[in-house]
């Protein structure tokens, strides 16, 4: 609105004065509603574009000087080792990897991989799995490097000032599957909101703003989200500006949500006045797994995650026979759902069917690790 006004300003003046804005997918797309004129919004490709990229999604750009085909990322790492007093001319062979391209060719993720790097707190060398890269990523995002000149990493986004990095973790895991059982994609700060109730979460977010949905846009609009548009409505829809972060958190989640269901099954073995019922147990498993699909890109997040959690065999096997007492009881009960009210009977099966596939998928991924020690 203060650009509109100077630019009428201008226009008195008879000045041609145009006005550069730049800034995060979900900052800009908040001006929608005063720059309509879609001509005026220009979006930035990746630095680096894979062969088969060009060959599909860009194959029809105007690019005569074959700009696409140049990968930047080289460019970006050599004034970036300049800036920095460092003697790199090139991406260091460690990150320059097909897996972490993804990451790489992104101008944040890309600066935050950079961070990570630098830190050495991952070796590089040793062929990381992307759950260690985004969990850096995460940790990196949490102590705010990038927002401070005198590198002094104690320095958090004003956002997460009064949040523990476990609970801030907490919050992002509980977001993903929020967004997971919304359709995998996208969901409505409204739907956030109230998935964090559900789970008594939603104190976290009082700390950012006084009103709930502001505080919500807060979180979102500081990491790794963007507006993806608005529900008939008019309410906002948010998406992980990088799918497979979003991916890994909810895989982050269930395996963290399995270990929990597996101690609390084992408590109540040992005391009964203790731990969980198992019919507790299996509600709370449909709670967070009914509602959408385990599909194959989650299997390998969940592999990775049970792998660096670097848990014994005891622990593993443990986990292992809680999931299957918990699939035989599926298969002679068939998941009783007398405590979800409001579900109709093709939606008990869709419920069913999910989290039989999850129980099958997690207890894959365990047998994997005994039986496989090359997995890890």
């Amino acid at each position: 609105n203060e650009l509109k006004r100077k630019s009428e300003f201008f226009s008195k003046d008879r000045r041609n004065v145009k006005f550069l804005v730049t800034g995060r997918d979900l900052s800009i797309q908040s001006c929608e509603s005063i720059v309509k004129e879609s001509k005026k919004y220009l979006n930035l490709i990746p630095y680096y574009i894979p062969e088969h990229g060009l060959e599909y999604r860009w194959k029809n750009c105007h690019d005569p000087k074959g700009l696409l085909k140049i990968d930047q990322r080289q460019i970006w790492w050599d004034k970036f080792s300049t800036l920095k007093g460092l003697s790199f001319t090139s991406m260091p062979e460690e990150i320059d990897t097909s897996e972490l391209s993804p990451i790489s060719s992104q101008p944040l993720l890309g600066y935050l991989l950079a961070l990570s790097y630098l830190r050495g707190q991952i070796d590089f060398n040793n062929n990381p799995n992307l759950n260690t890269i985004y969990q850096d990523l995460l940790d990196s995002v949490f102590e705010r490097q990038y927002a401070s000149e005198d590198g002094d990493i104690s320095k958090t986004h004003s956002s997460v000032s009064m949040l523990s990095s476990e609970d801030f973790d907490l919050l992002m895991q509980e977001i993903a599957l929020a967004v997971w059982h919304a359709n995998g994609t996208t969901a409505t700060e409204k739907f956030i909101y109230e998935h964090l109730k559900t789970n008594e979460l939603e104190h976290l977010l009082e700390q950012f703003k006084s009103e709930t949905e502001n505080g919500v846009s807060s979180l979102l609009l500081s990491f790794y989200f963007r507006k993806q548009g608005q529900t008939v409505k008019g309410e906002s829809t948010f998406e992980f500006t990088h799918k497979s972060f979003g991916e890994y958190l909810t895989a982050k989640k269930l395996v963290n949500l399995t270990i929990d269901l597996s101690d609390a099954y084992a408590d109540k073995k040992k005391n009964h006045r203790k731990g969980k019922k198992l019919d507790d147990i299996i509600y709370e498993w449909i709670r967070a797994t009914g509602k959408s699909t385990f599909e194959i890109y989650l299997f390998q997040f969940v592999k990775n995650e049970l792998c660096n959690l670097e848990l014994d065999i005891q622990k593993i096997q443990q986990i292992y026979d809680f999931l299957a007492v918990m699939l035989n009881d599926s298969i002679q009960n068939n998941l009783a759902f007398e405590r979800f009210s409001g579900l109709t009977f093709n939606q008990m099966i869709s419920y069913s069917q999910n989290a039989n596939l999850a129980l099958v998928a997690l207890h894959s991924a365990c047998s994997r690790i005994l039986y496989n020690d090359e997995l890890c």
